[in-house]
């Protein structure tokens, strides 16, 4: 990810292509889906990742919490439009 002018740019790879931790991770699915998208995404997470979930309910929440920790988990994530 980077930022040029408050805009960012982001980096999309596949499961396959992991070879690194990264610094977040945006996580989106629906909720039947949740067990196997933080499978893939596991090997992408380290000691300084931040999970983002756009997901819909809080029990997504509490499982991404007991499978990453919830010191790695984004609980409130707002996107505002420019003032």
């Amino acid at each position: 990810m980077s930022a040029h002018r408050g805009c960012l740019k982001f980096s999309v790879i596949f499961t396959d292509q992991v070879s690194q931790s990264y610094d977040a991770i945006l996580l989106t699915c629906k909720a039947y889906d949740l067990e196997p998208a933080t499978e893939s995404v596991a090997a992408a997470v380290g000691n300084d990742t931040f999970i983002v979930p756009l997901l819909n309910g809080l029990a997504a929440y509490d499982a991404l919490d007991r499978r990453f920790g919830a010191q790695r988990v984004l609980s409130e994530f707002r996107i505002s439009p420019p003032a």
